[in-house]
């Protein structure tokens, strides 16, 4: 109902006020009547008016009714071309309308009133105020016409928004220039028309100065007065949509909004203009997007094309520090050559010694043998004493557990004493109590017998010998206790000496176990040794055997070595042309790691120039 009450409120204040407003300039302006005459046939002008008014509203009612459904469809989804083709149709019929109801009814009224009045004799126009009556209606339809289509259109633009048409491609464009060009020649003649019709009165009703002047004032403010509000209408709404349009560029230049559309409300230059923004964005946003993709698939090739460099450049760093090693090994290995053959040529001379000292070792050999079997024999004496040794072990061992089991009987018996004792003291205290409460009993009747007076003298005197009795009994006690306690300490030593006593039995236990152990060992050990110095002497004699094939086997040596010390001169040789090749293989290597150094400089560019690219993209709401 917003665009129909949008569109009558316009065609209203088109019909209803333009109207009467034309009359009264006919009436007052052209024929120089009165304002009396012209409010006398008011109702005449009013009447066709309000007819068309009526007429049009029922009309446009129903003709704008798919529009508004069009406009909720557009609420729920995206409308199709041919929806679209329909809703600007149905504003052009309304459009329609309004021209056709205008251009007819602004003649039809202003001409029944003319005919009316001629009619009634009231007034009398020639040709020249028949013509000049007849443009003015023409420019007041043009303007009514402007008001009720033009300005519906500018009002009406957010609510045509909601249709959601981003694109006027298919579609009939009006142009805004010609348009507005339209309204400031129409406003224009109808002013300079309006001040034309007063000059034309003043000289044919004969009017003086000071009224022309009056009247054409009247005139022009009237034009100025009905034209003015149209003109800045328009203008207003062309700068609005200016804004829209900046609006739009300031949140694709700041945010990089590339989602949000402008919804075209007018279908003319500006809704091209629109529609060209619209397509603008959605070209950069899939370009964008394109590109945005095309950056990422790049940013990782240049990440895996850095990485590839920076292994490269760690594996030709590995090759080169492989290398020098190499060098450096094979510098070591010809000083170990040149070693090896100093060695082989020492080694020639030890042999000979050896040989000499083979022949000594045989001599010995056959002493070492001697002495071997005496120190069989001696091994076994030893192991007859071992024997006994474990014998008296054993014997102890039974002993010390004999007393270890009477001290712990010695303790058992110390420790009933000790509770015997605790328990004397216990009775003692009970005993200590008593006799104080004897004490506090025979002062209390000594206090009573005092009260008593001569009677009670002879109950004092018991009184008397009964407290002396409890103190007696209550110092007896303490003494006995005080000697129970010590009775009890002494025990308590004698309990930690008992305690210290089967600790060291159960140490001597520990020790002749330990040693009855130790003597095991050295037995078994013994009986090792003796094993360990028969076989030392069955190979001895092997040994003694053995030396004379080493005799033979060193003069092979000798032969070997001298064989050994040539081919070490030509390793020493080949080793040489190695370590040429080597330094140049080197050199080689370090050149291509500056190549690659510099590849992977250049890497890291294209990454960092990539990533800014893409920040750069990512600004944009795709």
């Amino acid at each position: 109902m917003i665009l129909f009450s949008t569109f009558m409120l316009f065609f209203g204040l088109s019909t209803v006020i333009g109207v009467p407003l034309l009359s009264s300039f006919q009436v007052t302006q052209i024929k120089g009547s009165t304002w009396m005459d012209w409010a006398t046939h008011l109702g005449t002008t009013l009447g066709p008016a309000a007819g068309i008014f009526v007429l049009v509203s029922v009309l446009v009612y129903f003709m704008h009714k798919p529009l508004v459904k069009l406009i909720k469809t557009a609420e729920e989804r995206p409308l199709t071309d041919e929806e679209k083709v329909a809703a600007q149709k149905t504003l052009n019929r309304i459009n329609v309308v309004s021209i056709i109801s205008l251009m007819s009814g602004y003649p039809i009224g202003n001409g029944t009133t003319i005919i009316i009045k001629t009619l009634s004799g009231n007034l009398h126009y020639n040709l020249t105020d028949l013509i000049l009556i007849f443009v003015l209606i023409i420019l007041y339809a043009l303007l009514a016409i402007s008001y009720s289509t033009k300005c519906f259109n500018i009002v009406a633009r957010s609510e045509l928004a909601k249709l959601k048409i981003q694109n006027l491609d298919g579609m009939k464009t009006s142009r805004y220039t010609v348009t507005l060009g339209m309204i400031i020649l129409n406003s224009a003649l109808l002013i300079g028309w309006q001040v034309l019709c007063s000059g034309y009165s003043a000289v044919r009703h004969g009017w003086s100065m000071a009224l022309f002047l009056r009247k054409g004032l009247y005139s022009l403010c009237i034009g100025v007065a009905i034209t003015l509000p149209l003109c800045l209408l328009v203008l207003y709404q062309l700068r609005k949509r200016f804004k829209i349009t900046i609006e739009q560029i300031d949140s694709l230049r700041d945010d990089g909004d590339l989602v949000t559309r402008i919804n075209i409300g007018t279908f003319d230059d500006f809704g091209v203009i629109m529609t060209s923004m619209n397509k603008l964005m959605d070209f950069l946003r899939v370009s964008l997007s394109t590109l945005k993709n095309e950056s990422s698939s790049v940013g990782s090739t240049a990440t895996e094309l850095l990485s590839i460099t920076d292994n490269s450049s760690t594996s030709i760093e590995h090759i080169v520090s492989s290398f020098e090693e190499m060098r450096h090994q094979n510098e070591e290995k010809d000083k170990l050559l040149e070693a090896a053959k100093n060695n082989i040529n020492r080694l020639n001379e030890d042999a000979a010694r050896v040989s000499t000292s083979m022949q000594d070792q045989a001599q010995a050999e056959e002493q070492n043998a001697q002495a071997i079997s005496l120190m069989t024999q001696n091994t076994n004496q030893i192991n007859e004493l071992i024997k006994q040794a474990k014998e008296l072990s054993n014997n102890l061992s039974e002993s010390s557990s004999s007393g270890a089991t009477e001290v712990d009987k010695t303790e058992a018996v110390i420790n009933a004493v000790s509770d015997k004792s605790k328990k004397m003291i216990e009775v003692i205290q009970v005993i200590q109590q008593v006799a104080s409460q004897t004490n506090l009993l025979a002062m209390n009747a000594a206090i009573e017998a005092a009260h008593a007076g001569e009677a009670g003298q002879g109950f004092s005197v018991v009184a008397d010998e009964i407290r002396k009795l409890a103190e007696n009994t209550q110092s007896q006690a303490k003494n006995i206790k005080d000697l129970i306690t010590e009775i009890t300490g002494a025990i308590s030593e004698g309990t930690e000496s008992m305690q210290d006593t089967k600790s060291m039995f159960y140490k001597i236990q520990q020790e002749i176990a330990t040693q009855t152990n130790v003597v095991e060992n050295i037995a078994h050990t013994m009986d090792e040794q003796s094993t360990g110095a028969e076989e030392i002497l069955s190979t001895t004699n092997k040994i003694s055997q053995n030396i004379q094939s080493v005799n033979e086997l060193i003069k092979n040596q000798a032969n070997y070595t001298e064989e050994i010390k040539n081919g070490i001169t030509d390793v020493v040789s080949l080793s040489e042309k190695i370590d040429s090749s080597l330094n140049i293989s080197l050199e080689i290597l370090k050149d291509f790691s500056q190549s690659m150094g510099i590849v992977n400089d250049k890497a890291t560019l294209n990454e960092r120039s990539v990533q800014t690219i893409t920040d750069e993209l990512n600004k944009f709401e795709l």
